[in-house]
């Protein structure tokens, strides 16, 4: 079961649909005037992810969005479909509640998220 924790707080989505944590390679691929290629590399960046939480209530979802706007670092664990706990902050963008066009009980939070290191 996925579960996200800081100190003092944890929330328990129903699940994470789907897990994608995307990492930029870092490297630019330059085409030079003779026709010829250069390659810039910068190193691997931090994996980044839109991640999308099914929760049960409109209630579930003002308690993860409270969650996620608290500054401290977050841990996600999920032992049956991460090898390791991921810490995690807040990224860029926007938090988003939708109502489950599906099953038009529960909601789905879609949550930008930025791996740190510790």
């Amino acid at each position: 079961m996925p579960t996200f924790t800081r100190t003092g707080s944890t929330l328990v989505p129903l699940l994470i649909l789907p897990y994608t944590l995307d990492r930029p390679t870092g490297s630019t691929v330059h085409t030079l005037e003779d026709g010829s290629t250069a390659v810039t590399s910068t190193g691997v960046g931090e994996r980044a992810s839109t991640l999308v939480l099914l929760l049960d209530t409109a209630a579930d979802v003002a308690a993860a969005e409270a969650f996620f706007s608290a500054t401290p670092p977050f841990t996600l664990t999920d032992p049956a479909v991460l090898p390791a706990p991921v810490l995690g902050t807040l990224g860029a963008g926007r938090i988003t509640a939708t109502l489950d066009p599906l099953t038009r009980r529960h909601w789905l939070l879609s949550v930008p998220i930025v791996e740190v290191t510790a």
